[in-house]
This record gives C-alpha cells, structure tokens and sequence, in this order.
C-alpha cells in the first residue's frame, strides 16, 4: 500500500479506477465515462468508503448498546436470584410460623380447657364447701335445740 491519498475525506489509494500517473490532477478512469476528475464525479468508491465508515461507527454504537444491555441484564438476573432467595427463605419461615402458631394454639387450647376442669373442680369443692357449713349449722342448730 502506498501513501494515502485523501479525496473530499476519502482515502481513494486503494480505488481500481485511480490513477495520477504522476500528474497533480488525480483522475479516475471509469469504464462509462473515461477519464474524470474524482473531485467532480460521483465516485462509487468514494461512497462505498464513506458507508463503509458509518457502518463501522453504526457497529460499534450497536456494541456499546449491546454491553450496556449485557450489564443490565446481568444486574436483572442477580436481583431475581435475590428476589427468589429471599422467596424461598419467607416461604420457610412462614412455614415455621405456621407450625408455631399450630403449637401455640394447640396449647392454648389444652390450657383453656386445664382451666375449665379447675374451674368446674373449684366450683364443686366450693358447693362441697358450703353442704358442709350448711351440715354444720344444722347440726349445732339441732344441738342447741337439744
């Protein structure tokens, strides 16, 4: 590759069609129209670099796009792993608060039911309590009387 020559800010030195032959004004020997200036003829080289470059430019705006997804990505998929971490730890301690609150009940139960009995018990003793004051004062009654 020789030094680049550089037309309306396109380097031409690789075009088939260029040639300077040594001469300052650079021309492009097209097949359809013979020799031109390249400044003045709607050269395909010229726009095929031209593309070229803005798809070069396009690409790499693609791939910046892309990294930046990529990273949001990445960010996305670790908070659902987060997200289903902390799912599955709730899960399990709601299950354990589940068999908890079945114990606390069941034993709430058992002690209502405790204090039913010695309330019953208290009740009777207490009626037991009083036939035996009433026997009692019956029997001093009957013994004053006498």
């Amino acid at each position: 590759m020789g030094e680049n020559i550089i037309i309306d800010g396109v380097d031409v030195s690789e075009c088939t069609y260029y040639s300077h032959n040594g001469y300052k004004n650079v021309s492009c020997m097209n097949a359809h129209n013979g020799m031109m200036k390249c400044e003045n003829f709607p050269c395909y080289y010229k726009q095929f670099q031209r593309v070229k470059a803005e798809l070069e430019q396009y690409k790499k705006s693609k791939q910046a796009s892309y990294e930046v997804m990529q990273v949001e990505w990445n960010k996305a998929r670790n908070e659902l792993k987060d997200i289903k971490t902390n799912n599955e730890l709730l899960l399990n301690i709601n299950s354990k608060l589940k068999v908890e609150l079945f114990i606390a009940e069941t034993s709430l139960k058992e002690q209502i039911e405790e204090n039913e009995k010695l309330k019953q018990e208290n009740h009777a003793i207490r009626r037991a309590l009083k036939d035996e004051n009433i026997i009692n004062m019956i029997e001093k009654i009957k013994g004053e009387i006498k």
